[in-house]
């Protein structure tokens, strides 16, 4: 952003980003690492799960991309939880989206065969309900307040008229600079 500050263009400090499937992870992930630049963020179609703000659930050490038990050693930069837990989300999935990437058969393209186990014992290894609820239930104890879910009955892995003016809705109600 400096770049485009210094050649005249007028930008904000914080970016909005939005993504879904792959690039859904993306800016979820972005979002945890550089909280500090993001306005908002909204994501849709992440596997039923997001990267937790956690180093450890239920007494297991979480590493990245499933917690942020070694961020600091991967980034060089420690985890802001605080920073983080201001940063609106919105975050959701179709009841009938079945793009589980989350699963052996495709690690290690999208996880280590150790971190898809561990998600599968402590998130849960189906994906809708499951592994949704528990991914929510997860943010809401850590009191993520600015987190919001959705789940869009009878929709698949794809975005819908009410997705839209749902995203339209939620960046206009989170373009409030500071």
């Amino acid at each position: 952003m400096e770049f485009l500050k210094t050649s005249g263009v007028n930008v904000e400090d914080k970016i909005l980003m939005n993504g879904f499937s792959a690039s859904g992870k993306f800016v979820t992930r972005f979002t945890l690492m550089h909280p500090e630049m993001v306005q908002a963020v909204a994501a849709g179609g992440v596997n039923a799960i997001l990267t937790l703000p956690l180093e450890s659930l239920d007494g297991e050490r979480i590493r990245y991309p499933v917690g942020v038990s070694d961020l600091a050693n991967l980034t060089g930069k420690v985890f802001d939880f605080p920073q983080y837990a201001r940063v609106p989300h919105f975050v959701f999935m179709g009841s009938l989206d079945i793009n589980d990437q989350v699963q052996i058969k495709y690690a290690p393209e999208t996880f280590d065969i150790q971190d898809i186990e561990l998600i599968y014992n402590l998130i849960g290894e189906k994906m809708m309900p499951d592994r949704w609820m528990k991914t929510q239930i997860i943010f809401s104890q850590l009191g993520c307040n600015r987190v919001s879910f959705k789940t869009y009955e009878g929709v698949d892995h794809r975005y819908v008229s009410e997705i839209i003016d749902d995203l339209i809705n939620f960046f206009t109600a989170n373009t409030q600079y500071e």
